[in-house]
Order: C-alpha cells, then sequence, then structure tokens
C-alpha cells in the first residue's frame, strides 16, 4: 500500500517498530522491482542501478524509532515529517509504546488520544487531510 501511494506522489511517512529500516527498504526495493533482486551476483549489479535510482525518487520517510518508544517522541517526530517533508500518509507498524500499564486497553486508549490531540495540528500545517494507517500488535 506504501508503494501505490508513493508512486502517485503522495508523501509517505513509515514507522517500524519491529523490522529495522534497512530491512524495510530491501522489501520495499524488492516490491517495487516487481522481482527478485539481483543481490549477491556482481554479474547482474548493472540491472539494480536503474531500479535503486528509481526507487530513491519515491517521496518515502523512515522514522528512526526501533523497539518500544515514548509515545511523545513518535508524536513529535510523525509532526515534524509533516511540517519538514509534507508527509500525508503515516504508517505505524507493531508499535508498542515504553510507557508501563495496567492494562494494554489503557496504552491504546492513551495512544489514540494523544493521536487526536496531534491531528488538528498536523492538519494545520499540511492543507490535504492526513491519513494514517497503524498495524499494532496488542
Amino acid at each position: 500500500m506504501s508503494l501505490d501511494l508513493a508512486e502517485q506522489g503522495i508523501n509517505v511517512l513509515w514507522g517500524s517498530f519491529e523490522i529495522k529500516n534497512t530491512r524495510l527498504m530491501h522489501k520495499l526495493l524488492q516490491q517495487f522491482s516487481r522481482a527478485p533482486l539481483p543481490v549477491g551476483d556482481p554479474t547482474k549489479a548493472k540491472e539494480l542501478e536503474p531500479i535503486a535510482d528509481r526507487f530513491s525518487n519515491l517521496p518515502l520517510y523512515f522514522m528512526k524509532f526501533h523497539g518500544g518508544s515514548d509515545v511523545k517522541d513518535v508524536l513529535d517526530a510523525m509532526d515534524y515529517a509533516v511540517y519538514v517533508n509534507d508527509a500525508e500518509h503515516i504508517i505505524l507498524d507493531k508499535y508498542v509504546g515504553s510507557v508501563v500499564c495496567s492494562a494494554m486497553c489503557h496504552m491504546y486508549c492513551m495512544w489514540n488520544e494523544s493521536f487526536r490531540c496531534l491531528a488538528p495540528s498536523l492538519t494545520h500545517h499540511h492543507p490535504t487531510p492526513l491519513t494514517t494507517t497503524t498495524v499494532c500488535s496488542l
């Protein structure tokens, strides 16, 4: 989905908290090439160059969080990406905050409330509506 949006010119911000960005980019590059990547074979290195060049022109941005992260830090990074990179779609994959909660439901409610408070300011910075995809492990 993120590649489809990026290929349409929509600025996408990725926040993957389980998979490192290098691995995520490798998977996205493979999906973008629509074929297995010619990795490990020096004779096919020339084939990878034009694919990587086209991929690097996509409006994809990545947060540098990994594992448990404070909700405020994630929200600040999202706000910054919307302001600086005009992020229009944010994907949060496997986000589990580093907040100790008595119940996962409490953390989920806190996350939703924090995001709701941030959404008006994100829309304020960006003239088009902001959309998000959240994939949480609850």
